[in-house]
């Protein structure tokens, strides 16, 4: 009996030792951290094919088994993304040797025995809006869910303090996860270091960083962590290489490098716009007396 008190708590502070012992699925160094972090907010810029939903889905599963009365929402770009990820959570609940108790079990909500819940399959602001006093937000497919679906979202943490994951490969420098990743970054540079790829020259990304055993970089405003395929160990380099070879460049630096690259059909790049920009010029829209706003494009 208090060897199973000792496991029981044991699990309860370290969701990889959990997943382990448990659910027989062994994370990699990346994986664990993720699963070990307890924060506000977290940013995870991810390679195609790394294995955030299952990590998440074991994480979102762990906090409503071991910590009563949790309230998770998991949101997505579209529907069946998010309901994929919620599908993950009840695949991991089965594989238990004691699985939690269902008091409901549908196909967008589970409640436990112990007072928690996961709702899942919202992609639009009006869906979502009923939801209240989250303890995890979940957003999966960041860089493509609506703007409006996140600010939806947003409130629901205020009187709870709930945390929030968004996870995501990059698409293009717009959106709130760029936003939220590039606002941290003008805030502290995130260390960053050439990669070596494949036979001749490099590619540039960057690469997670440890802090005490940690791959988290804790920031001012959010935590990041940063996982380029030449981090995943599941990936062979080979078919990185051959991949590097024979497809678009800015293509493979978005996917698997997980840069923010602009939109490949857009006339004037991020940058272009950006630096157009001038302070300082009387608002053109001034004329009811509303300040407005102080940054006009110069020459458009």
């Amino acid at each position: 009996m208090a060897n199973d008190i000792i496991r029981y708590a044991h699990h309860a502070r370290d969701p990889a030792a959990w997943a382990t012992d448990e659910l027989h699925w062994s994370p990699d160094k990346v994986q664990a951290g993720v699963l070990r972090w307890w924060g506000n907010e977290l940013l995870i810029n991810c390679t195609r094919q790394w294995g955030k939903t299952d990590s998440i889905a074991i994480k979102a599963g762990h906090r409503a088994l071991f910590y009563s009365d949790s309230n998770i929402l998991i949101t997505s770009a579209s529907k069946d993304q998010a309901l994929e990820l919620f599908e993950r959570i009840k695949k991991a609940y089965g594989k238990l040797n004691h699985p939690p108790t269902l008091l409901s079990d549908s196909k967008l909500r589970i409640d436990l025995e112990n007072g928690s819940r996961i709702s899942s399959g919202y992609s639009t602001e009006k869906g979502v809006r009923s939801k209240s006093a989250l303890s995890l937000l979940i957003e999966d497919e960041a860089a493509i869910t609506p703007d409006e679906l996140y600010y939806a979202t947003r409130p629901m943490l205020a009187i709870s303090h709930g945390a929030k994951i968004l996870m995501t490969t990059p698409r293009g420098k717009r959106g709130h996860f760029h936003d939220a990743w590039k606002r941290e970054e003008d805030h502290k540079p995130y260390p960053s270091k050439p990669g070596k790829f494949g036979i001749k020259g490099n590619v540039n990304g960057m690469y997670a960083i440890n802090l005490s055993q940690s791959i988290m970089e804790r920031g001012r405003y959010v935590d990041r962590v940063r996982i380029p395929a030449l981090q995943c160990p599941r990936y062979d380099r080979d078919f990185l290489l051959d991949e590097y070879v024979k497809h678009p460049k800015l293509w493979f630096l978005q996917e698997y490098m997980c840069e923010f690259i602009a939109d490949y059909g857009q006339l004037f790049t991020s940058d272009m716009i950006d630096g157009s920009i001038v302070a300082g010029i009387k608002d053109l829209f001034d004329i009811a007396g509303d300040p407005g706003i102080k940054d006009l494009f110069d020459g458009v």
